[in-house]
């Protein structure tokens, strides 16, 4: 799986030199059940020695999120994503519009809920034009990897 993965990603970015603009961006690193205070500590105890040297040199900075409820992955993505999370209300849930139990790990069910958001926000997605890697949603993202709502086809 890992080795999938790693593949997956090394054909997303052909020539990763070519893509690195000097422009500002942002990176978003979103990982399930680890608090604020326990990433400060692992960045500080170097278990972390990427992300410490990027804090370190001045080019990156660390801030807290603050998820609110419910704290499950898609409604916290598509709030990070899309600034909505309206009718997503967790990782499995019954759809009335839909009349059916909706999966957040079905494609299908991510691509039309993802729909109807970007349908209210057509171009506020956090990440249009940009990329999106191991995501419930694309955020708008042009290139997707590993993302449910949809990867690029290659």
């Amino acid at each position: 799986m890992r080795r999938a993965i790693a593949l997956a990603l090394l054909r997303a970015t052909r020539d990763p030199v070519a893509a690195v603009e000097q422009s500002p961006g942002l990176v978003i690193i979103q990982i399930d059940g680890l608090g604020h205070g326990n990433f400060q500590k692992a960045v500080a105890r170097g278990y972390l020695p990427f992300l410490s040297g990027l804090i370190a040199s001045g080019s990156h900075s660390m801030h807290r999120w603050r998820c609110g409820l419910p704290a499950d992955t898609p409604p916290v993505q598509a709030g990070i994503m899309w600034g909505d999370a309206d009718g997503i209300p967790g990782f499995y849930w019954w759809d009335r519009e839909s009349s059916r139990r909706i999966a957040s790990s079905n494609p299908a069910h991510m691509r039309a809920f993802e729909g109807r958001i970007a349908a209210r926000h057509p171009t506020n997605g956090l990440l249009n034009g940009g990329s999106s890697y191991s995501n419930t949603m694309s955020g708008g993202a042009r290139h997707r990897i590993l993302t449910i709502a949809g990867s690029d086809p290659r």
